[in-house]
């Protein structure tokens, strides 16, 4: 396969999975169709084509027919490619595409084909689709035999170890003989999964919480040794590296290096098809934990610069951003030449490029003594300052990261400022937090992780004389000019369509005739002119580089924008314009204009109500157009906005900060 053909067949392996889980998104089937034009046009192997067609046809075409060759087609192509060795991506989208057409009833044994999705997904560590295909198989397990039964059962159990189908599922294989293959397979995994066995992870997380990081790591790596007789890959020879590296009491840190490299290459290349393979999140997790044990100034760098590899991704090694017509295909592709040859972080150019600001790098984790989720911060202090704190999540503030992620305006409507300045508070150092309370912090970079990125990290009492900025790295940050010179020149970008889009057309108007700033309209991305500041106001819909926006008819996506924007700074009023990355590649809007030489990146978290939207956009204009500096613009901007979370708070700064 070429390069474009890889990048479209990992394209649509991501949106089939993403469809057998969640419902069709807006845009879905549109994007599906191109990207079938796409494996056409560029000649993909014939097999491979057959089961596009049918899984985009299973999943995006409820109501149209499709003739019963092609069906057969595609069922006998996935079900031929699913028995030999075929790269992860075409298995990926093999298995999304065999179970959307079983869950439509194409073909005479729906509940086998289900099973071997089941079997195929888990393999690839696809755990979502591998649960939803064995539910599905289960479903109809009238239509299994015993065999196939035991199968699907034994992998809904290894993916959600709940005790009665762990049961049901060795009760189902001790009536099979002993050379079945469900058989085999659950003999396997009996150390790691029948309830009687002792696992040697119970001794793991009491060393844990006796705060004995060697022998920890030590029946760590005894377990991945066992493991890997029976299978290994990257992952877990990453994992013992590194945990015989841990093991003793000064830490071997090249081998942990070495180990952590080979793990987080891994987990990339599993991570593009949207979903984090548990047990690369579980074992990585763990190493944290154990690092966080050690109080040597070197793990204490190996783990700074673990949480930063796992940030980054890679995105920081990109440096084509020239796009496609499907942006889709454009990620995928972006996504694959950032693993092509990864780099372990810099932590000297990360802190160099700090530039003495501090900085928070946030990672969400279950913790293996307790089994919570917590969130991990490193507060970063160059040039060698470093505290670490794991906050343990109680449902509360669970349930109000998971609203802020949701984006839904009327449930962020709700929520009052008292509960995200708790929030925040609750996920700061305290260090952090007595420098803060000090007035010693004039800024600090946030590195988010996951829905953390939907946290209105401003909005806290204890920053209000702090400029906080977000980036997707620090090595990422580490690549950008921040600037000095005051914004004179503007281009901007206005949807008339957009409520209150003649208010920032005339706060613009009346500060270009007073000779304060010399502003350009436009509407086509061609006709953009260099300048200090774009400032687009329009609506705005999509995730990751499938964000776009624009006005009078002319979409400008979010790759339109990264590459053809001259500008120093931008301000994307939009909805969504600064939603979080998708798990696949961490990539935005803002990441992709930060990436093109952009310094400041203004975007919507969420979707942004439009009258105050406006109000405090062109409050912003005013404030530039006064005295050209952005941070205090923006800040006297908020001030006018109604005090609540959804109205002041919608608009967060990525990137560096010009004064």
């Amino acid at each position: 396969m070429n390069e474009r053909v890889a990048a479209t067949v990992a394209a649509l392996a991501e949106q089939l999975c993403r469809r057998c889980i969640e419902p069709a998104q807006p845009g879905d089937a549109e994007s599906a169709r191109l990207m079938i034009n796409v494996l056409a046009d560029e000649q993909a192997p014939t097999e491979l084509l057959a089961v596009a067609v049918g899984g985009v046809w299973s999943a995006y075409r409820p109501d149209t027919p499709l003739r019963d060759d092609l069906i057969s087609a595609a069922l006998g192509c996935a079900r031929a490619l699913l028995r030999t060795e075929i790269s992860d991506t075409a298995r990926s989208l093999t298995s999304a595409a065999l179970g959307l057409l079983a869950v439509r009833g194409a073909g005479d044994q729906p509940a086998v084909d289900l099973v071997n999705v089941a079997v195929s997904a888990r393999r690839v560590e696809q755990h979502d689709v591998a649960l939803w295909a064995a539910t599905e198989a289960l479903a109809r397990r009238g239509s299994l035999g015993a065999s196939h039964e035991a199968m699907a059962l034994l992998t809904a159990a290894v993916i959600t170890r709940d005790p009665a189908m762990i049961r049901d599922a060795y009760d189902r294989a001790a009536s099979l003989p002993a050379d079945d293959l469900a058989a085999r397979s659950a003999e396997a995994l009996r150390a790691t999964l029948h309830p009687d066995e002792t696992w040697a992870l119970h001794a793991a997380g009491e060393a844990v919480r006796a705060e004995d990081r060697p022998n920890a790591a030590a029946s760590l790596a005894d377990e991945i040794a066992a493991l890997r007789v029976q299978t290994d890959d990257d992952l877990l020879e990453g994992l013992h590296r590194t945990l015989t590296a841990l093991s003793t009491e000064d830490i071997d840190v090249q081998s942990a290096r070495q180990g952590l490299m080979l793990a987080v290459g891994h987990l990339r290349r599993r991570q593009r098809f949207g979903r984090v393979p548990p047990v690369a999140r579980a074992g990585l997790d763990i190493i944290i934990d154990l690092l966080t044990l050690a109080t040597t100034a070197e793990a204490a760098n190996v783990l700074t610069e673990l949480v930063e590899a796992l940030a980054d991704a890679g995105l920081s090694e990109l440096v084509d951003l020239t796009g496609d017509e499907v942006p889709a295909i454009a990620q995928a592709r972006l996504m694959g030449l950032a693993q092509s040859q990864p780099v372990w972080p810099d932590l000297g150019r990360c802190l160099g490029g700090l530039r003495g600001q501090p900085a928070l790098l946030l990672r969400r984790q279950r913790m293996l003594s307790t089994g919570q989720l917590s969130v991990l911060g490193l507060y970063v202090v160059p040039p060698d300052g470093l505290a670490i704190k794991k906050a343990t999540l109680d449902s509360a503030a669970s349930l109000l990261i998971d609203q802020l992620a949701t984006g839904d305006p009327k449930t962020i409507a709700s929520i009052g400022p008292a509960a995200t300045d708790e929030l925040i508070r609750t996920l700061l150092p305290r260090g952090l937090i007595e420098r803060a309370t000090d007035g010693r912090l004039p800024s600090l970079l946030v590195v988010p992780d996951g829905p953390l990125w939907s946290i209105p990290w401003q909005a806290t009492d204890l920053f209000s004389h702090t400029h906080v900025t977000l980036a997707p790295s620090l090595s990422v940050h580490a690549g950008l000019v921040a600037t000095a010179v005051p914004l004179r020149r503007v281009t901007a970008v206005i949807d008339d369509d957009a409520p209150g889009a003649q208010l920032v057309f005339d706060a613009l108007q009346e500060a270009r005739a007073a000779g304060l700033l010399e502003v350009q309209f436009s509407r086509r991305i061609d006709h953009l002119a260099a300048c200090d500041l774009l400032i687009v106001f329009a609506h705005g819909h999509g995730r990751g580089l499938q964000f776009q926006t624009g006005g009078g008819g002319q979409p400008l996506s979010a790759l339109d924008l990264a590459t053809a924007a001259p500008a120093r700074v931008a301000l994307v009023a939009a909805c969504w314009s600064a939603a979080a990355p998708p798990v696949s590649f961490p990539i935005n809007l803002p990441a992709a204009m930060l990436l093109s030489g952009v310094a400041t990146v203004i975007g919507g978290l969420w979707p942004l109500p439009a009258r105050s939207t406006a109000e405090v956009v062109s409050a912003t204009i005013a404030g530039i157009a006064r005295h050209g500096r952005l941070d205090r613009a923006l800040a006297e901007a908020r001030e006018t906005a109604e005090p609540t979370v959804l109205h002041r708070w919608g608009l967060a700064v990525h990137g560096t900060m010009p004064v």
